[in-house]
């Protein structure tokens, strides 16, 4: 899910990509984004990962097929309902000219190309709810406690990806995780000591630097293609 991971990097957050290679445990979040192909020994791991303190973000799709590319002969999603504490009661896709809406803390989003209509268990919170069509009132994005950690799942792909962004700021506020907002097509990397702040927008961006950091390459405001290299206060 392209969205989940454009509005991550707007965070400034240090962020890795990983594989199934790696240890979970060194991480506090870890974001599984339409990871389709998956099978018990990953779920199993998920699981794990969580009950031992962390907090997993999954998205739609996300374990509908074995790894060989196979639906399995049961209900979508039933390798993660005890994972999750939901159930996948159907889905649906809407055309790009009349998409569908649903609401979170008040603010209302949009989306089309794949919704899931979830049936969360007793201690699932529900975070977002659909607000239109025969499904409204019904849960798009869910969150529950398990052990010591914390499984959210995101049912729905919006359509600018504001809704992920929003997700995701609210799990990070819980788990007191300090974020930046950066406008989207500014991104922020951590490498050697230092930080690297890209502009891929169409209007320069004034970056306000940390406290006792240092510009190494660069300036402040930064050009449309320009690059901002800073040091890291120790």
């Amino acid at each position: 899910m392209r969205n989940i991971i454009a509005r991550l990097k707007s965070f400034g957050a240090p962020v890795d990509f990983i594989n199934e290679s790696k240890e979970f445990s060194s991480y506090p979040v870890i974001i599984a984004p339409a990871y389709q192909l998956a099978d018990k020994a990953l779920v199993d791991r998920w699981t794990d990962y969580v009950k031992k303190g962390g907090n997993l973000v999954l998205t739609c799709r996300t374990a509908q097929k074995d790894r060989h590319g196979r639906l399995p002969e049961a209900p979508f999603g039933s390798m993660i309902n005890e994972l999750t504490g939901n159930e996948m009661e159907f889905y649906d896709l809407l055309l790009p000219e009349e998409p569908g809406k649903l609401r979170m803390d008040g603010k209302e989003y949009t989306w089309n190309t794949w919704g899931e209509i979830l049936k969360p268990g007793k201690d699932s919170q529900v975070w977002a709810t659909y607000t239109q069509e025969f499904y409204e009132g019904k849960p798009a994005v869910t969150t529950r406690k398990l052990g010591k950690g914390t499984v959210t799942y995101v049912g729905v792909d919006s359509t600018d990806g504001l809704l992920e962004k929003d997700i995701l700021k609210k799990l990070y506020a819980q788990l007191n995780i300090p974020v930046m907002d950066l406008p989207y097509g500014v991104t922020l990397e951590y490498r050697n000591g230092m930080g690297i702040v890209l502009n891929y927008t169409d209007k320069p961006y004034k970056f306000v630097l940390p406290s006792g950091t240092k510009v190494l390459i660069g300036e402040p405001v930064i050009p449309t293609a320009g690059v901002l290299v800073f040091s890291i206060a120790d």
